[in-house]
């Protein structure tokens, strides 16, 4: 339902937003994780992007004045998308749901816990589930996510951890300020959360209040664009780095080597799985900074990719890691 600005509720103080373009599919499973949260002083921004399957009939089914639906003037890329309806989100701390992922009902609870009146604080996030297409648990029993917290921009810019998108709770305001979404295709989670990390805090919860869904229907991922992206991002720190006089040359260099080591592993796995030969990205990675662990998988990849690929994968689940999904 669209509603009215005089049929609003007092003023929310998260806004979620779910950006949709034809994924009727989990759609009912996302908005129901909303309408069940045990915190309930939020908004839903639901931003249709010129869907043409039922998302919108599914989405207008649900008689909530939290829920506020927009259609798009025209189709735009997933991150103008996102910029466009944060402009209509009033929340001081949003959220950003996909149509395939769920929260679990005390996640805003749990994260409204931890805001306090600190202005410095950019990000609260969590540990999460990954789930099948069906909803079963595929990362279960297994290791708690690597976290960190206060200043991270160093781990996040050598992927010493990952932040789960789903988790993520953002100040609005410090969203705005550091300049939104930028147009990548891969990599706009890593390059929002980079510069977010420069200027702010981040907060873990140490809960699984999300789950993230693996499923036939996500988009396959072009491992060398999303390489190509990563490097112009490091590209784009460097620049920034030497305008402003920001850290010495032996920091910057030593994060950039970090960096587009890692970047080149990431590379090389996400070649092997896709049944490619990972080879070229393994030596790229060992150039920039030797690594054990590239290494031996670029040993495991003259014996082919399947054979890799298995041989990871079997490797993963023995120390707990559960499977690999790019």
């Amino acid at each position: 339902m669209l509603v009215r600005d005089n049929e609003r509720p007092i003023q929310p103080l998260i806004s979620v937003i779910m950006n949709c373009y034809n994924s009727d599919t989990y759609l009912r499973e996302a908005i129901e994780s909303v309408i069940k949260q045990s915190y309930t002083n939020w908004e839903l921004i639901f931003w249709d992007n010129q869907s043409t399957d039922d998302s919108a009939k599914i989405f207008k089914s649900y008689d909530d004045p939290r829920l506020r639906y927009f259609y798009a003037q025209y189709h735009t890329t997933l991150g103008s998308a996102r910029n466009l309806a944060l402009e209509k989100a009033t929340g001081e701390w949003c959220g950003i749901l996909d149509c395939d992922d769920i929260w679990m009902p005390q996640k805003l609870e749990r994260q409204v816990e931890n805001i306090s009146n600190r202005n410095d604080i950019g990000v609260i996030y969590s540990d999460f589930n990954i789930i099948s297409n069906d909803g079963r648990l595929k990362r279960k029993s297994i290791k708690p996510c690597k976290s960190f917290e206060g200043d991270v921009f160093d781990k996040i810019f050598t992927e010493e951890f990952t932040v789960c998108w789903p988790t993520v709770l953002f100040n609005t305001k410090a969203l705005i300020m550091v300049g939104s979404f930028a147009g990548f295709r891969y990599l706009e989670d890593f390059d929002i959360l980079l510069k977010l990390a420069e200027k702010y805090k981040f907060v873990f919860v140490n809960e699984k209040l999300a789950s993230y869904r693996v499923h036939l229907g996500q988009s396959s991922v072009n491992y060398q664009i999303m390489l190509e992206e990563k490097m112009q991002i490091f590209h784009n720190w460097l620049s920034t780095w030497e305008k402003q006089g920001a850290l010495t040359k032996e920091n910057r260099q030593l994060l950039l080597t970090k960096g587009r080591s890692h970047a080149y592993f990431i590379a090389g796995i996400n070649a092997v799985y896709y049944g490619d030969s990972g080879i070229k990205y393994f030596i790229s990675s060992l150039k920039e900074l030797y690594s054990h662990k590239a290494m031996i998988v670029f040993i495991l990849c003259l014996m082919g990719p399947k054979f890799a690929a298995s041989t990871i994968t079997r490797v993963r689940k023995v120390l707990g890691y559960g499977e690999y999904y790019g």
